[in-house]
């Protein structure tokens, strides 16, 4: 099964912006969507987290 996640990275789409360089795009072609996903969002917030416990 393939499947691919969009994450955009700001409240709205500038149009005077690439649309490149305001999506991430996440592609979960092996294994289970769910623990990529979790591995994705885990390691993307672990940095925020841990500045804002210090």
């Amino acid at each position: 099964m393939s499947s691919i996640g969009c994450i955009k990275r700001g409240a709205v789409l500038e149009a005077d912006q690439q649309i490149v360089s305001q999506i991430q795009l996440v592609d979960f072609n092996e294994g289970y969507p769910y623990k990529n996903l979790h591995s994705f969002v885990s390691g993307a917030m672990a940095t925020y987290f841990k500045s804002y416990i210090k």
